[in-house]
Protein backbone atom coordinates (compact mmCIF):
# COMPACT_ATOMS: atom_id res chain seq x y z
CA UNK A 1 0.00 0.00 0.00
CA UNK A 2 2.84 2.33 1.00
CA UNK A 3 4.30 1.89 -2.73
CA UNK A 4 0.25 3.03 -4.18
CA UNK A 5 0.23 6.01 -2.09
CA UNK A 6 3.51 7.21 -3.45
CA UNK A 7 2.99 6.04 -7.29
CA UNK A 8 -0.32 7.38 -7.52
CA UNK A 9 -1.01 10.51 -9.25
CA UNK A 10 -3.26 13.13 -8.57
CA UNK A 11 -4.21 16.18 -10.93
CA UNK A 12 -5.84 19.44 -9.97
CA UNK A 13 -9.44 19.19 -8.63
CA UNK A 14 -8.90 15.66 -7.74
CA UNK A 15 -8.02 13.84 -4.47
CA UNK A 16 -6.91 10.06 -3.63
CA UNK A 17 -8.15 8.18 -0.37
CA UNK A 18 -7.66 5.16 0.87
CA UNK A 19 -9.46 3.56 3.48
CA UNK A 20 -7.43 1.96 6.32
CA UNK A 21 -9.91 0.81 8.90
CA UNK A 22 -11.62 2.54 12.19
CA UNK A 23 -11.26 5.96 11.72
CA UNK A 24 -7.85 5.97 9.76
CA UNK A 25 -7.73 7.06 6.12
CA UNK A 26 -4.69 8.47 3.69
CA UNK A 27 -5.19 11.40 1.79
CA UNK A 28 -3.40 12.65 -1.27
CA UNK A 29 -3.62 16.23 -2.65
CA UNK A 30 -0.94 18.59 -3.76
CA UNK A 31 1.50 16.06 -3.89
CA UNK A 32 1.38 15.46 -0.11
CA UNK A 33 0.24 12.58 1.73
CA UNK A 34 -1.72 13.17 4.37
CA UNK A 35 -2.62 10.46 7.53
CA UNK A 36 -6.02 10.98 9.57
CA UNK A 37 -6.26 9.66 12.68
CA UNK A 38 -3.68 6.61 12.56
CA UNK A 39 -4.23 3.24 14.68
CA UNK A 40 -2.30 -0.13 13.13
CA UNK A 41 -1.91 -1.69 16.79
CA UNK A 42 -3.92 -3.17 19.50
CA UNK A 43 -3.17 -1.09 21.83
CA UNK A 44 -6.68 -0.47 22.68
CA UNK A 45 -7.46 -4.30 23.22
CA UNK A 46 -4.30 -4.41 25.35
CA UNK A 47 -5.76 -1.42 27.56
CA UNK A 48 -9.42 -2.43 27.97
CA UNK A 49 -8.24 -6.02 28.93
CA UNK A 50 -9.99 -6.64 32.63
CA UNK A 51 -12.41 -3.86 32.06
CA UNK A 52 -16.26 -3.90 31.53
CA UNK A 53 -15.83 -4.43 27.38
CA UNK A 54 -12.47 -5.43 25.57
CA UNK A 55 -11.68 -3.47 22.33
CA UNK A 56 -11.07 -6.16 20.01
CA UNK A 57 -9.83 -5.87 16.47
CA UNK A 58 -12.90 -7.31 13.92
CA UNK A 59 -9.60 -7.28 11.36
CA UNK A 60 -6.12 -7.13 11.50
CA UNK A 61 -4.42 -3.93 11.08
CA UNK A 62 -3.61 -2.74 7.50
CA UNK A 63 -0.17 -1.30 8.11
CA UNK A 64 2.15 -1.63 10.59
CA UNK A 65 3.12 1.73 12.13
CA UNK A 66 6.96 1.75 11.37
CA UNK A 67 6.36 0.98 7.24
CA UNK A 68 4.93 4.39 7.06
CA UNK A 69 7.83 6.44 5.90
CA UNK A 70 5.80 8.62 3.66
CA UNK A 71 3.54 10.69 5.39
CA UNK A 72 3.85 14.69 5.09
CA UNK A 73 0.98 15.36 7.62
CA UNK A 74 -0.23 13.39 10.37
CA UNK A 75 -3.62 14.77 11.78
CA UNK A 76 -4.76 13.79 14.81
CA UNK A 77 -8.53 14.21 16.13
CA UNK A 78 -8.86 13.85 19.87
CA UNK A 79 -6.91 11.62 22.71
CA UNK A 80 -8.71 8.50 22.38
CA UNK A 81 -6.86 5.75 22.09
CA UNK A 82 -7.76 4.51 18.74
CA UNK A 83 -7.29 8.12 17.31
CA UNK A 84 -4.16 9.05 19.23
CA UNK A 85 -2.52 5.58 19.30
CA UNK A 86 0.63 5.34 21.33
CA UNK A 87 1.81 2.36 19.57
CA UNK A 88 1.14 4.12 16.31
CA UNK A 89 1.65 7.62 16.64
CA UNK A 90 5.28 7.80 17.78
CA UNK A 91 6.56 5.29 15.51
CA UNK A 92 4.73 6.98 12.81
CA UNK A 93 7.22 10.25 13.28
CA UNK A 94 10.06 8.24 13.53
CA UNK A 95 9.88 6.42 10.85
CA UNK A 96 8.90 9.45 8.09
CA UNK A 97 10.81 12.20 10.23
CA UNK A 98 10.01 15.09 7.97
CA UNK A 99 6.10 14.62 8.96
CA UNK A 100 4.07 17.62 10.76
CA UNK A 101 1.41 16.94 12.94
CA UNK A 102 -1.38 18.79 13.62
CA UNK A 103 -3.34 17.86 16.60
CA UNK A 104 -5.45 18.97 19.58
CA UNK A 105 -3.78 21.10 22.34
CA UNK A 106 -4.44 18.11 24.84
CA UNK A 107 -2.76 15.35 22.50
CA UNK A 108 0.39 17.74 21.80
CA UNK A 109 0.91 17.28 25.70
CA UNK A 110 0.30 13.59 25.85
CA UNK A 111 2.55 13.04 22.38
CA UNK A 112 4.85 15.04 24.16
CA UNK A 113 5.02 12.84 27.61
CA UNK A 114 5.89 9.63 24.65
CA UNK A 115 8.79 11.73 23.75
CA UNK A 116 7.05 13.10 20.31
CA UNK A 117 9.44 16.13 19.26
CA UNK A 118 7.58 19.10 19.96
CA UNK A 119 8.20 21.15 17.16
CA UNK A 120 7.23 18.74 14.95
CA UNK A 121 3.63 19.49 15.99
CA UNK A 122 1.22 21.66 15.70
CA UNK A 123 -1.77 22.58 18.28
CA UNK A 124 -5.11 23.76 16.88
CA UNK A 125 -8.30 25.08 18.24
CA UNK A 126 -11.50 25.45 16.79
CA UNK A 127 -11.20 27.97 13.91
CA UNK A 128 -7.35 28.21 13.41
CA UNK A 129 -5.79 27.27 10.20
CA UNK A 130 -2.37 26.33 9.28
CA UNK A 131 -0.64 25.60 5.08
CA UNK A 132 1.32 23.47 4.24
CA UNK A 133 3.27 24.12 0.68
CA UNK A 134 -0.41 24.58 -0.87
CA UNK A 135 -2.73 21.89 1.48
CA UNK A 136 -4.63 24.15 4.20
CA UNK A 137 -6.18 22.30 7.56
CA UNK A 138 -8.37 24.21 9.24
CA UNK A 139 -10.08 22.73 12.67
CA UNK A 140 -13.66 22.40 13.08
CA UNK A 141 -14.82 21.77 16.78
CA UNK A 142 -15.97 17.96 17.20
CA UNK A 143 -18.98 16.73 20.24
CA UNK A 144 -17.89 13.34 21.21
CA UNK A 145 -20.87 13.24 21.96
CA UNK A 146 -20.27 16.67 23.98
CA UNK A 147 -18.03 20.08 23.57
CA UNK A 148 -15.01 19.74 26.34
CA UNK A 149 -12.35 21.81 27.00
CA UNK A 150 -8.74 20.49 27.62
CA UNK A 151 -5.25 22.16 27.88
CA UNK A 152 -6.68 25.24 26.48
CA UNK A 153 -8.35 24.34 23.41
CA UNK A 154 -11.27 22.12 22.28
CA UNK A 155 -10.46 18.49 23.13
CA UNK A 156 -12.59 17.10 19.53
CA UNK A 157 -11.45 18.43 16.58
CA UNK A 158 -12.45 17.48 13.28
CA UNK A 159 -10.87 19.37 9.96
CA UNK A 160 -10.86 20.75 6.65
CA UNK A 161 -8.74 19.60 4.63
CA UNK A 162 -7.85 21.74 1.19
CA UNK A 163 -5.75 21.20 -1.69
CA UNK A 164 -6.17 20.62 -5.77
CA UNK A 165 -9.06 22.67 -5.76
CA UNK A 166 -10.86 20.41 -3.28
CA UNK A 167 -12.02 20.28 0.52
CA UNK A 168 -12.28 17.49 2.35
CA UNK A 169 -14.25 17.60 6.30
CA UNK A 170 -12.87 14.71 8.52
CA UNK A 171 -15.33 14.75 11.32
CA UNK A 172 -13.06 13.11 13.51
CA UNK A 173 -15.42 11.57 16.34
CA UNK A 174 -18.44 13.41 16.73
CA UNK A 175 -21.85 13.82 16.96
CA UNK A 176 -24.17 16.78 14.84
CA UNK A 177 -24.73 19.89 16.54
CA UNK A 178 -26.57 23.12 16.08
CA UNK A 179 -24.46 25.38 13.55
CA UNK A 180 -22.51 22.56 12.08
CA UNK A 181 -24.26 21.99 9.00
CA UNK A 182 -24.29 25.87 8.22
CA UNK A 183 -20.27 25.74 8.81
CA UNK A 184 -20.21 22.80 6.17
CA UNK A 185 -22.03 24.27 3.99
CA UNK A 186 -20.67 28.08 3.67
CA UNK A 187 -16.83 25.84 3.52
CA UNK A 188 -18.45 23.89 0.44
CA UNK A 189 -17.50 20.33 1.19
CA UNK A 190 -16.79 18.09 -1.67
CA UNK A 191 -16.57 15.19 0.24
CA UNK A 192 -17.34 14.17 4.09
CA UNK A 193 -15.87 11.59 5.80
CA UNK A 194 -18.74 10.92 8.57
CA UNK A 195 -18.68 8.19 11.36
CA UNK A 196 -21.89 6.00 11.27
CA UNK A 197 -21.29 4.04 14.99
CA UNK A 198 -24.05 5.65 16.89
CA UNK A 199 -24.49 5.82 20.36
CA UNK A 200 -27.13 4.04 22.86
CA UNK A 201 -27.86 3.64 26.24
CA UNK A 202 -25.80 0.25 26.79
CA UNK A 203 -22.51 1.25 25.22
CA UNK A 204 -22.87 4.54 27.31
CA UNK A 205 -23.51 2.39 30.35
CA UNK A 206 -19.86 0.39 29.54
CA UNK A 207 -18.13 4.09 29.03
CA UNK A 208 -18.31 3.67 25.33
CA UNK A 209 -18.68 7.22 23.89
CA UNK A 210 -21.05 7.73 20.88
CA UNK A 211 -20.70 9.19 17.54
CA UNK A 212 -23.10 10.71 14.87
CA UNK A 213 -25.09 7.29 13.15
CA UNK A 214 -26.06 6.22 9.90
CA UNK A 215 -29.00 8.64 9.76
CA UNK A 216 -27.75 11.48 11.25
CA UNK A 217 -24.27 11.11 8.85
CA UNK A 218 -26.70 10.83 5.83
CA UNK A 219 -29.01 14.00 6.52
CA UNK A 220 -25.98 16.01 7.38
CA UNK A 221 -24.33 15.01 4.31
CA UNK A 222 -27.37 16.13 2.51
CA UNK A 223 -27.85 19.70 4.54
CA UNK A 224 -24.23 20.34 3.30
CA UNK A 225 -25.04 19.32 -0.26
CA UNK A 226 -22.00 17.35 -0.12
CA UNK A 227 -20.92 15.42 -3.75
CA UNK A 228 -19.55 12.39 -2.01
CA UNK A 229 -20.15 10.79 1.12
CA UNK A 230 -17.58 8.34 2.97
CA UNK A 231 -18.61 6.56 5.86
CA UNK A 232 -16.10 5.21 8.83
CA UNK A 233 -15.78 4.03 12.18
CA UNK A 234 -18.24 0.74 11.51
CA UNK A 235 -15.80 -1.70 11.53
CA UNK A 236 -13.09 -1.35 14.04
CA UNK A 237 -14.15 -3.24 17.49
CA UNK A 238 -15.95 -6.66 18.37
CA UNK A 239 -17.95 -3.87 21.10
CA UNK A 240 -18.40 -1.15 18.68
CA UNK A 241 -19.36 -1.53 14.96
CA UNK A 242 -22.09 -0.79 12.72
CA UNK A 243 -23.71 -2.26 9.47
CA UNK A 244 -22.78 0.24 6.26
CA UNK A 245 -25.30 -1.28 4.76
CA UNK A 246 -27.95 0.75 6.59
CA UNK A 247 -26.47 3.83 5.39
CA UNK A 248 -26.99 2.62 1.99
CA UNK A 249 -30.59 1.30 2.49
CA UNK A 250 -31.30 4.70 4.56
CA UNK A 251 -29.84 6.70 1.56
CA UNK A 252 -31.45 4.65 -1.38
CA UNK A 253 -35.04 4.97 0.71
CA UNK A 254 -35.01 8.74 1.38
CA UNK A 255 -32.09 10.82 -0.30
CA UNK A 256 -31.40 8.18 -3.49
CA UNK A 257 -29.78 11.71 -5.46
CA UNK A 258 -27.27 11.63 -2.84
CA UNK A 259 -23.68 9.96 -3.74
CA UNK A 260 -21.83 7.99 -1.26
CA UNK A 261 -19.20 5.35 -1.26
CA UNK A 262 -18.91 2.33 1.11
CA UNK A 263 -14.64 1.28 1.18
CA UNK A 264 -12.85 -1.75 1.89
CA UNK A 265 -10.24 -1.60 3.82
CA UNK A 266 -7.02 -0.91 1.75
CA UNK A 267 -9.30 0.39 -1.36
CA UNK A 268 -7.82 2.93 -3.12
CA UNK A 269 -10.45 6.12 -4.56
CA UNK A 270 -9.42 8.54 -6.85
CA UNK A 271 -12.19 11.28 -6.72
CA UNK A 272 -12.51 13.97 -9.48
CA UNK A 273 -15.06 17.08 -9.08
Amino acid sequence: MISSVNETAVAENQAAIWFLGSASFVLKLNGKIIYLDPYFSNWCEEISQGGPVVFKRLHPPVLQPESVTNADIILVSHDHEDHLDKKSFPSMMLSSPHAQAVLPHRCKRIAESWGVRSDAMHALDDGETIEFDGVQIEAVKSAHTSFEQADGGQRFLGYLIRGNGITIYFAGDSVVYDGMAERLLEAKVDIALLPIVGRDYFRTKLGIVGNMDYREAAELSVAIRAPMLIPYHYDAFTCHNENPGYLIDYLARYHPSQPCHVMARGEKLIWSR
